[in-house]
């Protein structure tokens, strides 16, 4: 498939989840921002969302998402977006990522198993972060 297909399929997925849980997500037209969503919780607060996501494993737990953006993958900073949001297609798992926690990387590794040590982990299906 089609990596800018893959990529609106995560989208798609990632707006699904957020209307579940009360939130409000608002996409721009067109693909030329870092930001694919705002996302705005009930109490007004707006948070800016990059959405990666990957159906690919290095190994049977380890996942990478990169997290650049454009041809180059240029590193996204806390100024350009607040949350990267990351989906594990295999294991239907989202890691909700803080920028501010994230800053100076640009590839994660991922491990979504019961027990894991990442220090990701704190953020698999964290969808409070937004509230």
């Amino acid at each position: 498939m089609l990596f800018k297909k893959q990529g609106t399929i995560y989208e798609t997925l990632f707006t699904f989840e957020a209307l579940k849980r009360n939130l409000d997500v608002f996409n721009p037209v067109g693909d030329y921002s870092t930001i694919d969503s705002v996302v705005l919780n009930p109490a007004g607060k707006c948070f800016r969302v990059q959405i990666k996501g990957t159906n690919c494993t290095l190994d049977k737990n380890r996942f990478n998402i990169t997290a650049g953006v454009g041809p180059s993958k240029s590193l996204i900073s806390a100024t350009d977006v607040d949350i990267l949001a990351c989906y594990i297609q295999p294991r239907d798992v989202w890691y909700l990522l803080p920028m501010v926690k994230a800053a100076g990387r640009k590839r994660f590794a991922l491990y979504p198993i019961e027990n894991s040590k990442s220090r990701w982990e704190p953020y698999r299906n964290n969808w409070d972060i937004f509230f």
